[in-house]
């Protein structure tokens, strides 16, 4: 029933809002950075003068339409760059992982997907809702989503 719906939500959302609230009094305590602390941190670093060599080589690797679509996220980019921060052939790697990343959103429509509507896709959101319920202390959408069953 939508009470029993209504009442799911409720819980999933105090769960959901209860781990947030922990992580962020774990944080004030002092805790020492997670693992994911340290990845959001490294992420959220200025582009270095050397990244940018790579970064650039990278982007000249593709075609002008690739490289329009790409620069377009810089952050994809400078991702791929820092990810074979550590290879022997750190150049021929990064121009590589950037240019099968490129062909692989050509071959899938990577740009256009969020441009068209899905065979189904209306149904879908009926029974398998989805709601933004706020943010974690990353600035990331807490987002909350489950199942409707009716029941007989």
């Amino acid at each position: 029933t939508l009470a029993g719906s209504q009442q799911v939500f409720g819980f999933v959302r105090f769960v959901v809002c209860a781990v947030v609230l922990s992580l962020e009094m774990a944080e004030k305590a002092g805790a020492a950075l997670s693992v994911e602390d340290q990845i959001s941190e490294q992420e959220a670093k200025p582009m270095t003068a050397d990244e940018k060599k790579f970064f650039d080589a990278a982007l000249a690797s593709l075609t002008k339409e690739q490289q329009t679509k790409f620069a377009s996220v810089p952050l994809d980019v400078l991702l791929i760059v820092r990810g074979f921060a550590n290879e022997e052939k750190r150049m021929e790697e990064t121009l590589k992982a950037t240019q099968h990343i490129a062909e692989w959103r050509d071959k899938v429509g990577y740009y256009e997907f969020f441009e068209k509507h899905l065979e189904g896709d209306s149904q879908f959101h009926k029974v398998w809702p989805e709601y933004i319920c706020g943010t974690d202390k990353y600035g990331h959408f807490v987002q909350v989503s489950f199942i409707l069953i009716r029941f007989v």
